[in-house]
C-alpha cells in the first residue's frame, strides 16, 4: 500500500470533490481572464500603434525637414551608412490644399491641411510600394486613400495643388507679399491612390487617424516654386531586403549629421563682393586716362533671401567674424522725409532718456540676441467686428502718441520713398567724421543725410527732419505708418554719375564717387531694383506720396543708395526698424581684412553650424521617435484594469463564496480528519495545497479565456466604443510577459482569497463537524447595534453635508463632492442595514407572530457577515452603474466660449478675416452677409494633436498665439468668451495671465493656458496652476508655466500662449491659421460656406464648434460607457455570488427545510420563501445603490434637470438583475428539488 502523504491526500481530495473544486476554478479563471485580458488589450493597443508607424513609414528611417531650401547635391556627397538604400531629396509642404472639380455633380471639392511631398523618381524605386501601385511621373500625383475618398477622386482625374511659400520674405513684414503666399499647381493627373497602411499614410506627426497626403513630382514643384532645383527635405530609406533594429535610425542620423555640412547658401544667405574702382575701366574718357586707379570701396557683404537676417544667424556671424571686422547694417524704406521745426517734445528729458537707453547695451535688440525677454511695441488696428466699446478702447493714439496739434511745422517738401540705413560704427563709412553737432551733453535722436537730400530739404546740421515709415511688421495684415523726428548731425557727400543706371548696368562716374555712393548697402529687392522709375515699383502697398521728376532722377542715378543714415543701435530697436524676424539686413567685412575669400566662407559656415537645428538642417531618426511615441499616452492595460475593477472584485468574491460552499459540502471529511488527530493547521495545509492545484487549473483556463476576453474588448473598441480610439485600427497582439503577469496576478490574488477563506478552520469542534453540521463552519457574527447606529448617523450627516456643499461647486470640485457624498451615503445606508440586522438578530429568541416576508428576511440575515458582503457588492456596483451617466458630457456653449464655428487654414492668412477691409477685399459685395460676424484670429505653430483623440505620445503639440483681443473681449463683453475654467491665476480675466513676458527659458517660462485634460493625460505635466511644462520644440528645450486651466473646451490638444510671446519664440510662423468665429445672427452654415469660398486659396476649413467638442467628449463618454458595461458584468458576477450565498444557505438549512415540509409547508411555499430571501438581498443591494446615487446627484439634477437621463443605466441594471435573479432561482431549484428525507432523518 502506497504511503499516504499530504500531497497524495490533497490530490485525492481534489479529484473526489471535483465538482465543487471546478466551481472554484471557474471563479479563479474569471479573475485571471479579466486581468490577463486587460494586459493583452494594452499589448494590442501598443502593438497596433507601433504597427501603424511601421506601415506608414515603410522603409523610411530618418528624415530632414528644413525651413530653407538647400542644394540637393549635398545629399549626393554623403557616404551612406550600412543598410541605407538611398537618401532621397524632397520638397515638403506640411500644410497644403488640394482641389478637385468633377464627379457626378461636377462640384468643386477642397481638402485642407494636406501634407504634400514632392519626390524624385528614385524615391519610388527605393520605397516599399504595395503590389499593383504605379509610381507617378511628371505632372502626376499620388493621393492616399483618405484624401482620395474625401475628394471623390479616382485614378485618371486631375487635381490642383495649392502650396504655401516655404521660404522668402516673411508675409508679415511690410515688404512681404501676402498675396503671393500661395502657389497653384494645376492639372496634376492622379496616377495612383496609395493605401493608408503603406507609405501613403506617411506623416511627420503621429496619430492613429490617417493623414491627408499627396505625392507630387519633384521637378514640377521646384519649377513652380522657383527654387532653382533646391529642396527643403530628405528621406533616408533602408534597404528593402534588410531587417533593422529600432535604434538603427539614431545611429544613421548621427552618422549623416557628422557628414552633412550645409553652406551659407543653404541657410538662405548670400555672400557677395562689392568693389568700386575709380576711374571706372569701362569708361573711355581721355580726361581720366592719366588718373591712377583708386579703390573707393571693396568689401564682402552677407545678405539673406528673406531680406532680414534672423537674430541667431546675425549674432553667430557677427561674433565669429569679429566685432572689429564686421559692420551690421539695417536698411529700410522711409515713406517721406521732411525738414521740420525743432520739436519741443523731443527735447524733453523723458524723450532724451528713451533715446539714450536705445543707444546703450541694455536695449531690446541686445537683450533679444542674448535670449532675454524684451518688450515688443505692437500697434494693432481694431478688426471691424469688435464691439463699439472695445473699438473705442483701442482707437487711442498710435505711433509716438502725438496729437494733431503737437505735430511740428513742416518747412520743406516731402521727399518720398527714400532708403534709410542704420550702420554700426566702422572704418569704411566713418560717419563720426561727418558729425558737426556736439552731443556730449545732449542725448537726442540724430542722423546723417547725404548732400542730395540736404539740397532738397534746404537742411543744415542742427536742423530737424521728420521721417515717416511703415511699421516693420504689419498689424493683422494692414500697414501702420509711424513717424519719428531726428536732428541732423551731419551731411555726407555723394557724387552724381556721368551716366545713369540702366536695367542691368551700373551708373558710371567721371568724378570720384564717395563711399556713400553705394546702392549695395540695401539688399536687392525684386520688383524694385530692376524698375526704371519709382512709380513702377512693385510693392505690396500703394505709393501714396507724390513723386516728382527730381525723385525719379535720383533713382535713375543712384538706385538704392541711402539718403539718410542712423546709428545701428537706434535703427535696430522695435520702435524703429527691428522686427521679430531680425534687425540686420547685411553684415559687411572689408576686403582688406580678408586674406582668402574661402577662409571667410568657411568661417561663416562654421559659425552657422550651431543654428542648423533651428533651421531644420539636421537629420532626425523619425522612425525611432515615432516608435517611442507608440507607447501611447493612455496605458490601456491599466485603464481596463481600473474599468474592470468591480469585475475582478466580484470574481474574487465568487471564489470566496464558492470555496465556502465547497467546505460546507465536505464538513464530514473535515470532521474525520479532526477525529483522526489532524491539527487545524495540517488540515488547512492539505486544503491549501488542494486549492493551489485548483488555482493552477483555473489560471490555465483563465489565460485562454483572457485571450478571448481581450479580443471581445478589442471588438468593442472597434465598434461600440470606437469613440475612445477615434478610428478603427486595432489588431490583436499578445506578448509572453502579459500572459505570465496575468497568470501570476490572477493566481496569487485568488490563492490569497482562498487562504483567507480557510482561516476559520482553527476554530472548529471535531465532534460537531463529524456529525456533518454544515453550519459549524460559519464564524460567529457578533455585533453591538448601538455602534452601527451611531456610525450610520455620522456617515449620513457627512454625506448630506457633502451633497449640500456640491451645490455651489463646478467641474472637478463637483465631481469630487459627488463621489464623496455617494460613498458616505452608501456607507450610511449599509451601516443602517447592519444595525437593522443586529436588532432583528437580538429579537430572534423572542416569541412573535411572523409572516412569510418576515421569515424570509430573518432567513436572509441569519449570517450577517455573508449577507452584508453580498449586499455591499451589489450596492456599490449599482451605485456606480446608475450614476456614471452624469459624467457623460454634452457640448455646451461654455465649452466653445460662444464661438459656434472654428476654422483652420492650410496656408497662413495674413490679412485678418476679422477686419472689414480684408472681408471686402476677399468677398466683395458678399462681405455684407458677414455683418455682425465676429472672428478672432490666432497665430499657430502646427504640431501633433495632443488631445485625447490621439493615442500616441506627443512631443511637439500645436501652439496657438492668443491675440490681446481675447482679454479685451473678456473685459468688455465677457459673454462672448464665456469658457469654463478649472482654475486661473487671474480669475477676473484669465486671458490677462498670458500677457506676462517670457522667453521659454527656465528662468523666464512662458505663461500658458491649456485644457486640463491635455495637461493631465496627454502632456502629463502642467495640470496645476504654477506648474512648469518642459517640451523640446524645434530642437531646443522650452519651458512654460501654467496660468490657466480650461475644462472640456475646444482648445484640447493645444497650448495657448500670448501673441507677443508666440512671436518671440516662433518668429517665422507668420500669418493666422486658427480662427474662432461667432456667427451672431447669421446662419452658421451660410457663414462657414462664405468664409471657405472667400479664403479657398488658403485652404480654409470651417467646422461646427459643437461637432468638434463632441468628438473630444466622445472619448470620455465612451470610457464611461465601457465602465458601465464592465460594471454590469461585475454586477452579474455579483449576482452569481449571491446565488452561491443562497445555495450555501439552503444547504445549511436542508434539515430545517425538511422539518418545515414535514409540519405542513408545501414545496411551492418553500420555493416562495427562498425566492423572497433572494429578492430581499438582491433588491436591498440594488435599491441602496440606486437611492444613494439619486441623492448624490442632487447638484446635477438641480442644474441639468430634464437633461439628466438615468433611464439607460436603470434599464441596464434591470436587465442584469433579471438575469441574475433567474440564475439564482435555477440554482436554488436544483437543490430544493432533491429529496429532504435524508436530511430529516439526520435531524
Amino acid at each position: 500500500m502506497a504511503r499516504l502523504t499530504i500531497g497524495r491526500v490533497a490530490w485525492r481530495s481534489l479529484v473526489y470533490f471535483a465538482r465543487s473544486n471546478a466551481a472554484v476554478a471557474m471563479g479563479v479563471a474569471a479573475t485571471t481572464a479579466v486581468i490577463t485580458g486587460a494586459l493583452l488589450i494594452g499589448d494590442s493597443v501598443r502593438g497596433s500603434l507601433r504597427g501603424l508607424v511601421v506601415q506608414r513609414l515603410s522603409n523610411v528611417h530618418v528624415s530632414l525637414q528644413a525651413r530653407t531650401f538647400f542644394d540637393p547635391t549635398l545629399l549626393q556627397t554623403l557616404s551612406l551608412p550600412e543598410g541605407v538604400a538611398a537618401v532621397e531629396p524632397t520638397v515638403i509642404a506640411s500644410s497644403a490644399a488640394v482641389e478637385f472639380r468633377g464627379g457626378g455633380d461636377n462640384r468643386t471639392r477642397r481638402a485642407g491641411r494636406v501634407q504634400a511631398l514632392a519626390v524624385a523618381p528614385g524615391f519610388w524605386e527605393s520605397v516599399q510600394l504595395p503590389p499593383g501601385i504605379a509610381s507617378p511621373g511628371a505632372e502626376e500625383v499620388a493621393l492616399n486613400a483618405t484624401l482620395a475618398a474625401e475628394l471623390g477622386v479616382e485614378v485618371g482625374d486631375e487635381v490642383t495643388l495649392r502650396l504655401g511659400k516655404i521660404a522668402g520674405v516673411p508675409g508679415d513684414l511690410s515688404l512681404g507679399r501676402p498675396d503671393d503666399a500661395t502657389v497653384n499647381i494645376p492639372r496634376q493627373r492622379v496616377a495612383a491612390v496609395l493605401p493608408d497602411d503603406s507609405i501613403g499614410g506617411f506623416s511627420f506627426h503621429t496619430n492613429q487617424a490617417p493623414p491627408r497626403n499627396v505625392f507630387a513630382s519633384l521637378a514640377t514643384v521646384t519649377d513652380m516654386l522657383d527654387t532653382g532645383g533646391r529642396v527643403n527635405g530628405a528621406l533616408v530609406l533602408a534597404q528593402l531586403a534588410g531587417s533593422f533594429p529600432d535604434e538603427v535610425g539614431q545611429q544613421w542620423a548621427s552618422e549623416l549629421n557628422l557628414q552633412f555640412r550645409p553652406r551659407l547658401e543653404d541657410y538662405g544667405l548670400q555672400l557677395d563682393r562689392h568693389t568700386r574702382i575709380f576711374p571706372d575701366p569701362n569708361i573711355d574718357d581721355p580726361a581720366l586716362g592719366q588718373t591712377p586707379p583708386e579703390t573707393v570701396f571693396d568689401y564682402y557683404q552677407l545678405t539673406s533671401k528673406e531680406l532680414i537676417i534672423d537674430l541667431p544667424t546675425s549674432a553667430a556671424v557677427y561674433d565669429k567674424v569679429g566685432h572689429s571686422n564686421a559692420t551690421r547694417m539695417l536698411a529700410y524704406l522711409a515713406n517721406s522725409i521732411a525738414r521740420i521745426e525743432a520739436p519741443q517734445r523731443d527735447m524733453r528729458p523723458d524723450r532724451r532718456a528713451a533715446v539714450f537707453e536705445a543707444r546703450h547695451p541694455d536695449d531690446v535688440l541686445y537683450n533679444a540676441q542674448r535670449g532675454r525677454p524684451s518688450m515688443q511695441l505692437a500697434i494693432v488696428e481694431p478688426p471691424a467686428s469688435i464691439d463699439d466699446a472695445i473699438r473705442a478702447s483701442r482707437m487711442g493714439d498710435i505711433g509716438f502718441g502725438a496729437e494733431e496739434e503737437d505735430l511740428p511745422k513742416i518747412l520743406s517738401r516731402l521727399v518720398p520713398y527714400s532708403i534709410v540705413v542704420g550702420v554700426d560704427p566702422d572704418e569704411e563709412l566713418r560717419l563720426q567724421d561727418y558729425r558737426q553737432i556736439d552731443f556730449s551733453d545732449l542725448y537726442v535722436p540724430y542722423c546723417w543725410i547725404n548732400t542730395w537730400l540736404a539740397e532738397q530739404l534746404d537742411a543744415q546740421p542742427g536742423d530737424w527732419v521728420r521721417m515717416t515709415y511703415y511699421q516693420p511688421e504689419t498689424a493683422d495684415g494692414q500697414q501702420v505708418e509711424l513717424a519719428t523726428n531726428l536732428m541732423i548731425a551731419g551731411i555726407v557727400p555723394i557724387t552724381e554719375p556721368k551716366r545713369r543706371f540702366l536695367r542691368n548696368r551700373p551708373a558710371m562716374f567721371d568724378r570720384r564717387p564717395t563711399v556713400f555712393n553705394d546702392p549695395h548697402m540695401t539688399p536687392s529687392v525684386p520688383g524694385v531694383t530692376d524698375q526704371e522709375s519709382i512709380s513702377q515699383w512693385d510693392l505690396p502697398f500703394p505709393l501714396t506720396y507724390e513723386i516728382e521728376p527730381v525723385d525719379d532722377e535720383y533713382w535713375n542715378n543712384h538706385r538704392l543708395t541711402p539718403k539718410l543714415f542712423l546709428p545701428y543701435r537706434y535703427a535696430a530697436t522695435r520702435s524703429m526698424f527691428a522686427s521679430r524676424f531680425g534687425a540686420t539686413t547685411s553684415v559687411r567685412v572689408p576686403a582688406s581684412k580678408v586674406s582668402d575669400p574661402q577662409v571667410l566662407r568657411d568661417a561663416i559656415d562654421e559659425a552657422l553650424l550651431p543654428t542648423r537645428a533651428l533651421k531644420g538642417l539636421n537629420f532626425i531618426p523619425i522612425r525611432s521617435q515615432q516608435l517611442e511615441a507608440s507607447a501611447g499616452t493612455t496605458p490601456f492595460d491599466a485603464l481596463f484594469l481600473s474599468l474592470s475593477f468591480f469585475v475582478i472584485v466580484a470574481a474574487l468574491l465568487l471564489v470566496f463564496l464558492l470555496l465556502k460552499l465547497g467546505l460546507q459540502q465536505r464538513a464530514t471529511q473535515v470532521g474525520v480528519w479532526l477525529a483522526l488527530g489532524f491539527t487545524a493547521a495540517r488540515i488547512r495545509s492539505i486544503l491549501l495545497r488542494e486549492q493551489a492545484l485548483v488555482c493552477l487549473l483555473g489560471t490555465a483556463i483563465g489565460i485562454a479565456v483572457g485571450i478571448g476576453y481581450a479580443q471581445l474588448m478589442l471588438a468593442g473598441l472597434e465598434t461600440w466604443w470606437v469613440g475612445a480610439i477615434t478610428t478603427r485600427f486595432l489588431d490583436f497582439y499578445m506578448t509572453p510577459v502579459s500572459l505570465v503577469l496575468g497568470a501570476v496576478s490572477g493566481g496569487v490574488v485568488s490563492l490569497l482569497t482562498i487562504f483567507l477563506g480557510l482561516r476559520q478552520l482553527s476554530r472548529l469542534e471535531p465532534l460537531v463537524v463529524l456529525r456533518g453540521n454544515a453550519s459549524s463552519l460559519n464564524l460567529p457574527d457578533q455585533g453591538r447595534p448601538a455602534i452601527w447606529a451611531g456610525l450610520a448617523a455620522v456617515a449620513g450627516v457627512a454625506g448630506a453635508a457633502t451633497v449640500v456643499a456640491g451645490l455651489n461647486q463646478t467641474g472637478m470640485e463637483r465631481a469630487g463632492a459627488f463621489f464623496g457624498s455617494g460613498m458616505l451615503l452608501l456607507l450610511a445606508a449599509l451601516l443602517a442595514l447592519r444595525y437593522r440586522i443586529e436588532v432583528q438578530m437580538s429579537a430572534v429568541q423572542q416569541p412573535t407572530r411572523i409572516g412569510l416576508a418576515g421569515m424570509a428576511f430573518r432567513s436572509a440575515i441569519r449570517n450577517p457577515g455573508r449577507s452584508m458582503l453580498a449586499v455591499s457588492m451589489l450596492a456599490v456596483t449599482s451605485f456606480l452603474i446608475s450614476s456614471m451617466s452624469v459624467f457623460q458630457m454634452s457640448p455646451t456653449q461654455r465649452g466653445y466660449g460662444g464661438f459656434d464655428l472654428i476654422a483652420e487654414s492650410s496656408i497662413p492668412i495674413f490679412k485678418d478675416p476679422g477686419s472689414g477691409a480684408a472681408r471686402q477685399e476677399m468677398l466683395g459685395p458678399k462681405a455684407a452677409a458677414l455683418q455682425g460676424v465676429s472672428i478672432v484670429s490666432f497665430r499657430a505653430r502646427l504640431g501633433a494633436d495632443a488631445s485625447c483623440n490621439n493615442l500616441y505620445q506627443v512631443a511637439e503639440p500645436t501652439i496657438l498665439g492668443v491675440p490681446p483681443r481675447m482679454a479685451e473681449l473678456h473685459d468688455y463683453a465677457p459673454e462672448k468668451v464665456a469658457f469654463d475654467w478649472v482654475a486661473a491665476e487671474d480669475p477676473e480675466n484669465p486671458w490677462r495671465g498670458l500677457e506676462r513676458q517670457g522667453d521659454g527659458s527656465r528662468s523666464y517660462p512662458v505663461p500658458v493656458i491649456l485644457d486640463q485634460n491635455t495637461a493631465a493625460w496627454s502632456l502629463k505635466q502642467g495640470a496645476r496652476l504654477g506648474d512648469t511644462i518642459e517640451l523640446e520644440i524645434g530642437g531646443k528645450p522650452l519651458y512654460f508655466r501654467t496660468v490657466g486651466l480650461l475644462s472640456n473646451s475646444i482648445f484640447q490638444g493645444k497650448l495657448l500662449i500670448g501673441k507677443e510671446n508666440f512671436e518671440r519664440l516662433f518668429p517665422h510662423e507668420t500669418g493666422f491659421r486658427f480662427f474662432l468665429i461667432n456667427s451672431g445672427d447669421q446662419p452658421a452654415s451660410q457663414v462657414a460656406e462664405l468664409l471657405e469660398e472667400g479664403w479657398s486659396d488658403a485652404g480654409l476649413d470651417v467646422q461646427n464648434s459643437e461637432t468638434i467638442l463632441q468628438q473630444f467628449l466622445n472619448v470620455q463618454n465612451t470610457y464611461i460607457s465601457a465602465f458601465q458595461a464592465l460594471g454590469a458584468l461585475g454586477l452579474l458576477l455579483g449576482t452569481l455570488g449571491l446565488a452561491a450565498v443562497q445555495l450555501r444557505s439552503v444547504m445549511e438549512r436542508r434539515r430545517e427545510l425538511a422539518l418545515m415540509q414535514a409540519i405542513g409547508f408545501s414545496p411551492r411555499r418553500l420555493n416562495r420563501l427562498i425566492t423572497a430571501e433572494t429578492f430581499a438581498l438582491l433588491g436591498t443591494g440594488v435599491g441602496i445603490g440606486i437611492l444613494c446615487a439619486i441623492l448624490a446627484l442632487g447638484p446635477y439634477v438641480i442644474e441639468m434637470g430634464p437633461q439628466l437621463s438615468l433611464l439607460g443605466p436603470l434599464l441596464l441594471l434591470l436587465v442584469v438583475v433579471a438575469v441574475g435573479f433567474a440564475v439564482v432561482q435555477l440554482t436554488l431549484r436544483s437543490v430544493t428539488r432533491k429529496p429532504l428525507l435524508e436530511a430529516l432523518r439526520n435531524e
